[in-house]
């Protein structure tokens, strides 16, 4: 049975595509775009894995969508081509500069483009800056983040307390519609938003919090609550 398309779903997809035009880090001419009830699908090619990621977030500032699927290659340019060791030493010269993972030590990977990272860090936040920051370089087709946090043990309630400080500070609208639970090292987030940006908002608050090693994400997201 063919899926009815509504007219919210063609509004959506509009501004979808006007967003991925209006973003100058995004090559749109090759991406495609479908939505079902809110759930935007991008499929086709761009050249460099940081275009796909920022195709996703541009889909992702649009009001109305509810979440995206990202189903983009990533085939670079022939003048962007670069061997797997030509990847991996920029990745690992780039990480060493870095001032925001001064002292960490990460160990990089790449295989036909595949990027994985290895090691420890001590915050959350900074696991997923580092597969962020790896994402940038010329020629990564995708990064697989395997770094482990290792974070030292603290209250549940201590954390909890924290996350819920920092939903003040960043989405106070949404902070009594989203509930937060804390047990050996993992965040539970669950609840609803009105926008990604204010789910991006939580996930960040529970990443930044000491003694989180992961965060399970049941957020949904409701622009028309």
């Amino acid at each position: 049975m063919t899926a009815t398309i509504t007219r919210r779903d063609v509004q959506t997809r509009e501004a979808v595509s006007r967003e991925l035009q209006w973003d100058r880090c995004v090559d749109d001419r090759a991406i495609n775009i479908e939505v079902q009830c809110g759930v935007v699908t991008l499929t086709g090619k761009v050249g460099s894995y940081a275009q796909k990621m920022a195709a996703v977030e541009a889909a992702r500032r649009v009001n109305s969508v509810l979440d995206v699927i990202d189903h983009i290659a990533v085939i670079p340019a022939p003048e962007e081509t670069r061997n797997d060791e030509e990847i991996a030493r920029a990745i690992r010269e780039g990480l060493g500069w870095n001032a925001r993972l001064a002292g960490v030590q990460i160990q990089v990977e790449v295989s036909d483009g595949q990027v994985t990272l290895r090691g420890e860090v001590p915050f959350l936040c900074l696991r997923e800056y580092a597969g962020q920051f790896a994402g940038q370089f010329a020629g990564v087709r995708q990064v697989i983040n395997e770094i482990e946090v290792r974070a030292a043990a603290v209250e549940a309630g201590t954390v909890k307390q924290a996350i819920e400080e920092a939903l003040d500070r960043y989405a106070a609208r949404e902070k009594e519609h989203i509930q937060v639970a804390f047990e050996n090292g993992t965040v539970t987030l669950t609840g609803w938003v009105y926008h990604w940006d204010e789910k991006q908002a939580a996930l960040r608050a529970a990443s930044f919090a000491p003694g989180v090693q992961r965060i399970e994400d049941h957020l949904r997201i409701n622009p028309f609550f």
